[in-house]
């Protein structure tokens, strides 16, 4: 069973646990038919929220969620920000699915990975694309259940030292370690 995204926002029963049925929401692109995959995970038009200022500028270095070379999971992959509000329409993302063209879609980020693929940011949200600074390459799902997905983290950054680290607005500010019973930060 999985949840899909607003406006349905209702439990829905996935047959097979098979990746051309179901699969994480990444940065689609390094693989033949991201375009494909990017068409999925875009809101309906009704759905679209009002603009609001992108967290990257073309430019900066980000850490994208892309899959791995599994194709199973997901990782954390270094890339750049090369375009901000990338417009593709909807011919260009469904291919013949769309006869005369369409409504054009406007894609937060277009990011070249240090890889070499390019891919589309779809949505501007921490579980996608993060500050490279904040963010290291690696795993972000993986087997056993291992997941890098949270907005807010706690780190420690020297020994005793530590940080939490908001991914959304990138604040980054002192904290007690995990063990500590204090709450005060």
């Amino acid at each position: 069973v999985v949840k899909i995204d607003p406006p349905e926002g209702r439990l829905i029963s996935v047959p097979t646990d098979e990746v051309y049925v179901c699969r994480a929401e990444v940065c689609f692109g390094q693989r033949e038919d991201g375009l494909e995959w990017t068409s999925y995970c875009l809101p309906p038009p009704a759905a679209k929220p009002a603009a609001k200022p992108r967290r990257f500028a073309a430019g900066d270095r980000v850490a994208c969620a892309v899959e791995d070379p599994s194709d199973a999971y997901s990782v954390w992959a270094a890339g750049t920000v090369v375009a901000v509000d990338v417009t593709l329409d909807e011919a260009t993302l469904y291919g013949e699915h769309v006869s005369g063209g369409g409504a054009a879609h406007t894609l937060p980020y277009r990011v070249q990975l240090d890889s070499g693929a390019a891919v589309l940011a779809h949505r501007d949200e921490h579980w996608l694309v993060r500050d490279l600074a904040l963010q290291a390459e690696g795993q972000r799902q993986g087997a056993g259940g291992a997941r890098c997905l949270a907005r807010m983290e706690r780190r420690e950054v020297v020994e005793g030292e530590w940080q939490r680290v908001d991914h959304q607005t990138r604040q980054v500010r002192s904290c007690a370690p995990p063990e500590s019973d204090s709450e005060e930060e």
